[in-house]
């Protein structure tokens, strides 16, 4: 049921094409705000209660690319082609800025434990930031190819990247080793999900793959589209849902060679 609907966004100044909402997130747990990244390098607080704009944020000097929410109901992410990650306090209305890299930022994820922030670039780069330590960044790298997406395992002991070549590495928290090299899509790597305790992987480019955490490939699903770019999964790890280029919905549901 719609309950109503948000204000829409005002006209870029100087052009007479509408502002377009590049990325979106509620805040968590309660969902009391609505962000958006915008087009024109804005940031954007809607209240989800009274369905009204409580701030416009332009702290970035180009278009934003994805928001993430802390599990604070306050907080959130933002990275941008201009290189920066911006957490924003949407109580306090306050910005830190992160200069990451002269470079487009692609991707961004937050640990469970809202320490660690994982930030992609078009620049064969991985960066980890901690945010409980100033001036912490570990670069992580061995790519040949724009580093598109990352996700932390739920049990924060892990870090999966996926390039555009197609494959997926495997970091442990400790230390940043390398433990494992998925290989590969025959497209980009756009998202990846692990299992609670990160010993299994899904990930989707131009299809979907189910994969251990060292790397060895358990099952490939073919997609009727040229790639798929979000895929979710059930808590359980065991139903899956993802939709490719075509516009095809597909629901999967775990073998036991996938869970065992």
């Amino acid at each position: 049921r719609v309950h109503g609907e948000f204000e829409p966004s005002s006209p870029v100044t100087g052009t007479n094409s509408q502002v377009h909402i590049t990325c979106l997130t509620f805040t968590r747990p309660s969902c009391d705000w609505l962000v958006g990244g915008g087009s024109d390098n804005a940031l954007r607080v809607w209240s989800a209660n009274e369905m009204s704009l409580k701030n416009l944020i332009r702290a970035h000097s180009a278009p934003i690319n994805e928001v993430k929410a802390f599990n604070d109901d306050r907080r959130v992410i933002s990275i941008a082609n201009d290189g920066l990650m911006i957490v924003y306090d949407i109580i306090e209305e306050a910005i830190k800025k992160y200069n990451i890299v002269n470079d487009y930022l692609t991707s961004v994820a937050l640990s469970p434990n809202q320490i660690l922030v994982c930030v992609t670039s078009t620049n064969r780069m991985a960066y980890v930031i901690n945010l409980n330590k100033e001036g912490s960044k570990v670069k992580l790298e061995g790519f040949t190819d724009c580093v598109r997406s990352c996700r932390f395992s739920p049990c924060t002991r892990y870090l999966a990247t996926g390039d555009d070549t197609g494959r997926i590495k495997v970091w442990s928290v400790n230390g940043w080793t390398l433990v494992g090299t998925c290989s590969k899509h025959n497209a980009w790597v756009t998202d990846m999900v692990f299992n609670a305790d990160g010993s299994r992987l899904v990930s989707v480019g131009g299809n979907i793959k189910f994969w251990t955490r060292g790397g060895a490939i358990l099952q490939t699903f073919y997609v009727t589209g040229r790639f798929t770019k979000y895929i979710v999964t059930s808590n359980d790890f065991s139903r899956f849902a993802t939709i490719d280029s075509s516009g095809s919905l597909y629901i999967l549901s775990s073998t036991n060679s996938i869970n065992s």
